[in-house]
């Protein structure tokens, strides 16, 4: 994450910053958890913006943008612990999507109050650092709903590799209340999948089959997660490759 150059433009706002976000149709929220489980806003020493997903199970997924700008520049993610106010992972994987693009190996160290704040260092392979501090978002204590996520979606996607160079492009996407979605890019891609509601958390297990070329990850099937803001109407999807040599990013805004 200390390699940040402008790259990807679109926002993170397409998925909302907001600590709060519900409305008064809201779902009673999950209980409590004395992990560092939860949506994560914060910046960087950098000064980047940094959006993070710690589910129930540990895996996490963090967005990232450019110092002091709203464009995404990558990803970074993988699977972690909890014990007792500090977070631990061994295995982060950092995707950058700029316009060099390569994926470095990390390690994540960090203290948390469950539900209140959470920050910490990631360590790289190359030797640099850099640090993090994020407050809770409270839209992750509602409860996922096939029902609210239904709908066709308008955004940006972006994907890349060191063997496979960037791709970034304009899609739609729409999801069914059955789960399953369709969705075509204005290059040609085409690709198909579904979304299942986790068992806690404001989040969505995806899986993503992708078409042929011109598709990036062309005939790959990639398993991820799904955010969606019920206040802003705007959607985040982020999926590894199988061997996570690579990654995926979508951001779009419900119709």
């Amino acid at each position: 994450m200390v390699r940040w150059i402008l790259g990807v433009v679109f926002a993170v706002a397409l998925v909302g910053c907001g600590g709060g976000g519900s409305d008064s149709s809201a779902p009673a929220p999950v209980p409590q958890s004395a992990s560092a489980e939860g949506i994560w806003n914060g910046t960087t020493n950098n000064g980047a913006t940094v959006m993070g997903f710690v589910l129930d199970d540990g895996a996490y997924y963090a967005v990232y943008t450019a110092p002091y700008s709203s464009s995404i520049t990558g990803i970074v993610l993988g699977s972690g612990s909890s014990n007792n106010g500090t977070y631990t992972t061994t295995n982060a994987k950092d995707f950058y999507f700029g316009s060099s693009p390569n994926v470095m190996d990390a390690t994540i160290s960090g203290n948390y109050l469950p539900m209140q704040t959470f920050s910490g260092t990631a360590s790289y392979s190359n030797g640099t650092s850099a640090t993090f501090s994020s407050t809770y978002d409270t839209r992750y204590d509602q409860t996922p709903s096939l029902a609210t996520l239904a709908g066709t979606y308008s955004g940006s996607i972006v994907g890349g590799s060191t063997s496979t160079g960037v791709n970034s492009d304009s899609a739609s996407i729409t999801i069914a209340s059955t789960g399953t979605f369709s969705g075509t890019s204005a290059l040609g891609c085409s690709f198909s999948g579904s979304v299942a509601p986790r068992s806690h958390g404001n989040v969505y297990n995806v899986s993503i089959s992708m078409g042929a070329s011109p598709c990036l990850f062309a005939n790959q099937t990639l398993n991820g997660m799904i955010f969606y803001g019920s206040d802003t109407k705007r959607a985040f999807a982020a999926a590894p490759t199988a061997d996570r040599s690579g990654g995926f990013l979508f951001a779009g805004t419900r119709q």
